[in-house]
């Protein structure tokens, strides 16, 4: 008997936002340092270096990047064992999926949302485990 699992519209858009999530937390890291770093752009003689002002937010930025890793590390198993459990899709096509979530990490959830979970079929035959 196969097994069979059944993603609706609802479902599709909730793991949409999933796979954003690292994007946008990596979004909001990168202005955050560049919020930072306005000073140094506005004016012709700065009084403080690129290094003086990232190791006096050291404290902060650390925190920041640490939490989209780990959100980005969840996202990527969360991807992985979504595409692992097809069963319709080759293995070159899953191999192709996991180099490029691993490579590609902030967009790759994003890209693997739009062109692999947006166009599955709603019934979808899938394994029982990813083993």
């Amino acid at each position: 008997m196969e097994k069979f699992i059944i993603i609706d519209e609802k479902e599709k858009r909730r793991m949409g936002v999933i796979c954003a999530l690292p994007a946008f937390l990596f979004f909001i890291c990168v202005v955050y340092y560049l919020f930072l770093l306005l000073p140094i752009a506005r004016s012709p003689h700065p009084i403080y270096s690129i290094e003086g002002i990232t190791s006096h937010h050291y404290d902060t930025l650390f925190i920041m990047l640490a939490v989209y890793a780990c959100a980005g590390a969840a996202v990527l198993i969360y991807c992985m064992v979504h595409l692992l459990k097809i069963k319709t899709l080759n293995t070159q096509t899953k191999m192709l999926w996991v180099l490029v979530l691993v490579t590609f990490m902030p967009l790759s959830p994003v890209l693997f949302w739009i062109f692999q979970v947006k166009k599955e079929p709603r019934k979808m035959p899938v394994y029982t485990d990813i083993a």
